[in-house]
């Protein structure tokens, strides 16, 4: 493997659980879970609620897609808001045609995989206005929420028991919304309504069988830069090619003597 090739392959910084303005380039909301959870642990935009039962942990298991903290939301029962987050944007986006993104990790455990057990929106405040909806369906597909709740199989697949990154993506005003797992993407499902979006929800859907559903931000390499930790195992790698260089030209050179 070549350097360049090994700086490539270096992990970087986490893109956060983030959602983006791509028409203006703009950051709407940005948490990568690493300052802990609460209402103003984003470093842009809040988290409007941030249910009963939904934490931020370190535990080993499932453990995080990046950094060291990611987050759980269990649901067992009816209990408010119980296992859901909400994310609210730093400003509500109202401009036709401006496209907005939602990018994260999820992990769903294969043991209470079941359908709606995620439900990850762009919405204006409340399920009556949402306008991109995508669930799993408990048996590794991916659905598409419309009008009258009605679901459509977007072709997608997802896998339980590891991470994968799930987007979302949705043009203000448009009656039709993108989606993407683990960088497949399927196009032209119809929204709910149309109209401005304001908030994100990261909701645990089911009761029964009582279950969670992890969260993390999406790891990325950027500009092909590693992180410090990437750096001292490509330096011990570069000292053992070295090594291994210096050996073989002294073993050369003591060849060459006795003859």
């Amino acid at each position: 493997m070549g350097l360049t090739a090994a700086f490539a392959l270096g992990a970087a910084p986490a893109n956060a659980v983030t959602i983006t303005n791509l028409t203006t380039n703009t950051v709407l909301f940005h948490d990568d879970f690493e300052s802990g959870l609460s209402a103003t642990s984003p470093s842009v935009g809040t988290w409007s609620i941030v249910g009963p039962a939904v934490t931020a942990t370190n535990a080993l298991i499932p453990g995080q897609a990046q950094g060291s903290f990611y987050t759980q939301h269990f649901r067992d029962s009816d209990i408010n808001a119980q296992g859901n987050l909400r994310a609210q944007l730093s400003a509500a986006q109202t401009n036709i045609g401006d496209v907005i993104r939602l990018s994260l990790m999820l992990y769903l455990p294969s043991s209470t995989d079941a359908s709606a057990r995620a439900q990850l929106m762009l919405d204006n405040g409340d399920f009556n206005t949402a306008r991109a909806w995508f669930i799993p369906d408990g048996a590794g597909h991916v659905m598409a929420v419309g009008a009258g709740f009605a679901q459509t199989n977007t072709g997608l697949l997802y896998m339980p028991d590891t991470w994968q990154e799930w987007d979302l993506q949705y043009a203000i005003g448009a009656s039709t919304f993108d989606l993407s797992v683990n960088g497949v993407t399927a196009s032209e499902f119809s929204s709910y309504t149309s109209g401005p979006v304001s908030f994100v929800d990261l909701f645990n859907g089911v009761k029964d069988p009582a279950g969670s559903i992890f969260l993390d931000a999406v790891p990325l390499v950027t500009n092909g830069v590693p992180e410090p930790s990437t750096w001292a195992m490509m330096l011990i790698g570069l000292a053992g090619v070295g090594f291994v260089g210096w050996k073989d030209k002294r073993r050369r050179a003591l060849v060459a003597a006795v003859s």
